[in-house]
């Protein structure tokens, strides 16, 4: 017997929730519960009777195109844009690639016929995009036969940009830089340390700064300020049971 629970947030893929793609398991033998064996499928209706196409070798008459969202300004800032890259290394036609929107009834458009060169940028701002995404809108990047998903991703309240150009993991840089490399001030200083998490009581979480981090440390959830070495508790998702039916 296998079962998967999957979800449209979280650590679960964006693309198949819209685009066309299917869910689709990275490793097909291998753990069913987790979001990170699953992905979008590489083909548009994904591969129904036959090997997952993120699994199988390369379709062969698809080149792999290296271009992804790379940077998003904030969901509804009437200023909204974002910002493609080539992580590859070698130049990407831009031609007949598209960009759909979930907002309202949707909106799909088609890059300029021009090439970008490895490890550079191109923005796309809400005029040209035709639509404002709002929180929780979903934006898709798509081949310019429109048969492959190339990426996906969720615009939210606060600016989102990738901690490795074109691949990384999504973080909040620390200042926007449409067109350029994102920028992020990171901090390690301070760690979980212990966490409470029981239905029955209030819920807490206990972080702790490293004794070699060399002064305090202070966020909205750390007020008053923590010393090197020292801790502070903070209370967090205190709810009451729910009724039974």
């Amino acid at each position: 017997m296998d079962s998967v629970s999957y979800n449209d947030s979280g650590d679960w893929p964006v693309g198949p929730d819209g685009s066309g793609m299917s869910l689709a398991k990275i490793n097909e033998n291998g753990a069913s519960d987790g979001a990170s064996n699953w992905t979008a499928s590489a083909q548009l209706g994904g591969t129904p009777g036959a090997a997952n196409s993120t699994t199988a070798a390369p379709l062969p008459a698809v080149a792999p195109i290296t271009l992804a969202f790379n940077e998003l300004a904030p969901a509804g800032d009437p200023n909204f844009w974002l910002e493609l890259v080539n992580y590859g290394n070698a130049p990407v036609s831009l031609e007949g690639v598209g960009i759909d929107a979930s907002t309202g009834s949707g909106s799909h458009y088609l890059l300029p016929a021009q090439s970008l060169a490895p490890g550079d940028h191109l923005v796309v701002n809400a005029a040209q995009l035709g639509v404002t995404p709002v929180s929780g809108d979903k934006l898709f990047l798509f081949s310019a036969d429109g048969s492959h998903l190339l990426d996906a991703v969720v615009a939210k309240t606060a600016s989102r940009g990738r901690l490795q150009e074109g691949t990384g993991a999504w973080y909040h840089p620390s200042q926007p830089t449409p067109g350029a490399v994102n920028t992020f001030a990171l901090h390690d200083e301070i760690v979980i340390n212990e966490i409470m998490y029981d239905t029955s009581r209030s819920r807490w979480i206990r972080t702790r700064l490293r004794p070699s981090s060399g002064s305090s440390f202070t966020t909205r959830a750390t007020t008053p300020s923590i010393s090197p070495g020292g801790s502070s508790i903070m209370r967090c998702c205190t709810r009451s049971r729910p009724e039974r039916r």
